[in-house]
């Protein structure tokens, strides 16, 4: 599969030029794309859009995860040098 001379940057600004009103047979021409091209980098677009929040929720999830563990881990953590501590005072 060949691949596209046009960064992901450039693509979104070409996109955003025709979500702000301008035709899309224009956008693609003065661009030197096809409109078949436009077309299929808008819905690889809206394919990534509607994966993001699935995603965003699963980092959400994962980040309460990792923040019960070190919760856990620094209660162990200071009980440990309370410990420490009381047992090097009785010495």
């Amino acid at each position: 599969m060949r691949r596209s001379e046009f960064t992901d940057a450039q693509i979104a600004a070409i996109l955003d030029q025709v979500s702000n009103g301008s035709p899309v047979e224009e956008v693609c021409r003065s661009h030197g794309i096809s409109p078949a091209t436009y077309y299929q980098w808008e819905s690889k677009l809206a394919a990534k859009a509607s994966a993001e929040p699935d995603q965003y929720e699963k980092l959400q999830k994962e980040n309460i995860r990792l923040k019960k563990m070190y919760a856990e881990l620094a209660l162990k953590h200071a009980e440990l040098q309370d410990f420490l501590k009381k047992s090097y005072q009785h010495r």
